[in-house]
């Protein structure tokens, strides 16, 4: 007869956990599009640095002023862009500083509910060695009793 170890508090557990899943795909997702942004502030700069050239090579080529009214409202624009990106890192940090803080609540949570399984495991553990260690004595018991009948 074997007797299965039960978790009454099993349904809570699984819940923890899928929170905190859920959580640490959100900061996941928050840490790629704060990646993305970077990337492409990297991108701007090449573009940024790329303009400057071009502006410098077509000036070295003798160029007539109007071909350089565009340079400066590419760069601008380019510019602008990038602070735009960089507002947008600025809130994403904040976002997962937050995420962050909700993800150690929510492997406190998991922590607490895995202790309280574990101790009740022991709890279990002990009682059902207690229950064996009994059986087994009232049969030796019997196994005496038996020879001395003999």
């Amino acid at each position: 007869m074997a007797i299965k170890y039960k978790f009454k508090l099993e349904a809570l557990r699984k819940l923890r956990e899928a929170i905190e899943e859920r959580v640490k795909i959100e900061v996941g997702r928050i840490n790629s599009e704060i990646q993305i942004r970077r990337d492409r502030i990297a991108e701007i700069e090449a573009e940024i640095s790329l303009g400057f050239n071009s502006q410098e090579s077509l000036g070295a080529s003798g160029a007539l002023g109007r071909n350089f009214q565009f340079y400066p409202l590419y760069i601008q624009g380019k510019r602008e862009e990038r602070e735009k990106l960089e507002n947008e890192i600025y809130s994403l940090n904040m976002q997962y500083e937050r995420k962050r803080l909700e993800l150690n609540k929510a492997r406190g949570m998991v922590k607490v509910v895995n202790k309280l399984k574990e101790k009740d495991y022991k709890k279990f553990r002990n009682e059902l060695n207690k229950k064996e260690e009994t059986e087994i004595e009232e049969l030796n018991q019997i196994f005496k009793r038996k020879k001395w009948d003999e």
